[in-house]
């Protein structure tokens, strides 16, 4: 019998962790549609796009929350070829790129430098797309109307985590501060080469069994092998909630409104699990893993 190729099922399971938190960050209460009323033109959509882009606050925390109530809900049902061509009349760049069987993904590219901090470094200001596959699995997928629209704040960095959490590129306290100095990130950080990018954005923070739940911060953080060639990388996904919203129903109706001031606060982390993939069979990724990962101290 040949031997199983460790690579592909990391893969798969890769690839699943990753759709099934896709789904979970989906789950964005907006304010209720009725039935009767007519969805949101492409029009709205791209007039939106321009009040996104056009968007001040002094706190990044203020900006995604004010982008996640002016762009998802307009965007959110449309379809995925008639968004495209908006990317592309807008030339919204294609940042990252994806299908498996279930599902079609895009992250976009909306402007460069979007938020900048006192001591030099940025964030750009992505649009992160998914579709289903009409014809799942098959692919190339058929993509159909989108079930995910968010506006995120990413870095591409490329650089040493120890190196880059000296920096303390970002505000004391804020939510990309705290996931940097989390011990589960460290861990990780220590024994992967490079810390490739981070990506937060802004939405409803669901759990199980639960009526009402916050909204809060949805961050990614990628680890790479090495940026020369695609060997490995691995995927770590958190939840912080805020309490810039109230608690709301999973359908987004109701709200806790009672006794409720907006404040721009975290929670506690919400360690939301993580995902590896390496190129080729056995030998090589216990080759590359020798090469490239660094031993627990």
């Amino acid at each position: 019998m040949a031997k199983v190729h460790l690579a592909i099922l990391v893969n798969i399971l890769a690839s699943s962790i990753c759709f099934a938190l896709l789904f979970q960050s989906m789950n964005v209460p907006v304010q209720a549609q009725d039935s009767n009323d007519k969805a949101p033109t492409l029009q709205v959509a791209a007039a939106s796009v321009e009040k996104v882009l056009e968007l001040k606050a002094e706190s990044y925390h203020v900006l995604l929350r004010e982008a996640s109530l002016l762009l998802p809900p307009v965007l959110k049902g449309q379809e995925w070829a008639e968004v495209q061509k908006l990317m592309r009349e807008r030339a919204f760049a294609a940042v990252k790129a994806w299908e498996n069987g279930d599902s079609v993904h895009g992250y976009y590219m909306l402007k460069r430098k979007a938020f900048a901090f006192a001591n030099g470094h940025s964030l750009d200001l992505y649009l992160l797309l998914s579709a289903p596959n009409l014809d799942r699995p098959k692919l190339p997928a058929r993509p159909g109307r989108l079930y995910r629209a968010d506006v995120a704040l990413a870095a591409e960095i490329n650089a040493p985590y120890p190196q880059v959490n000296g920096q303390k590129r970002f505000p004391k306290g804020s939510v990309l501060d705290v996931i940097m100095s989390c011990e589960t990130v460290r861990e990780v950080g220590d024994i992967w080469p490079l810390l490739r990018s981070i990506i937060v954005h802004y939405g409803y923070v669901g759990k199980k069994g639960i009526d009402y739940n916050p909204s809060g911060f949805h961050v990614y953080l990628e680890f790479t092998a090495t940026v020369k060639e695609d060997v490995a990388g691995k995927m770590m996904y958190f939840d912080v909630p805020s309490g810039l919203d109230p608690l709301q129903s999973w359908d987004g109706r109701k709200k806790l409104l009672k006794d409720f001031t907006s404040q721009d606060t975290l929670g506690e982390i919400i360690e939301r699990g993580s995902s590896e993939r390496w190129r080729g069979e056995n030998e090589e990724i216990e080759a590359n893993k020798r090469k490239y990962l660094k031993a627990k101290h």
